[in-house]
């Protein structure tokens, strides 16, 4: 009789071995579905400056000079011109920094753009918002917008 008793403690240890296991899958699979996945970011020191603009409302153009302050590369950027609580985009199909053969615009150098505008005269807000180009989707770096008023004559 004695031995039996031994046999049933090691039975109701292993069943609380595998209860055990079979909890620590369970959460680990619950956890690995609802936490999210890391998202794509943008590098710490991108940074563009805005040079220099002319907005030209007898032509309906804007031109824009765009300079590259930061570390790395910048492969693009919105643009858009409006007041503060409308502004449309004036890019919205050729974000990209096009430089020699290829996208982004590299650490110094600058780039030169102008844009069709249909806007009338008076102050404006002109924002740029850097884009990156992280594991094929496209990143937008908030922590370097540039947002500037502007003159339209």
């Amino acid at each position: 009789m004695v031995n039996k008793k031994a046999v049933s403690e090691m039975i109701s240890y292993v069943l609380l071995i595998v209860i055990a296991v079979v909890l620590s899958v369970m959460v680990y699979a619950y956890i690995k579905v609802y936490i999210p996945k890391s998202q794509p970011s943008c590098q710490e020191d991108i940074s563009l400056i805005l040079n220099d603009y002319l907005c030209n409302i007898s032509k309906n153009q804007l031109f824009v000079s765009l300079t590259n302050k930061g570390l790395f590369k910048v492969d693009g950027a919105y643009i858009r011109l409006g007041n503060s609580s409308l502004k449309k985009q004036l890019n919205e199909k050729d974000f990209y920094f096009y430089e020699k053969d290829s996208i982004g615009l590299n650490p110094g150098n600058t780039y030169f753009r102008s844009y069709k505008i249909d806007f009338a005269r008076g102050s404006y807000n002109l924002e740029i918002v850097p884009i990156d180009i992280v594991e094929n989707k496209v990143v937008v770096c908030e922590k370097s917008i540039i947002s500037q008023p502007i003159e339209c004559k």
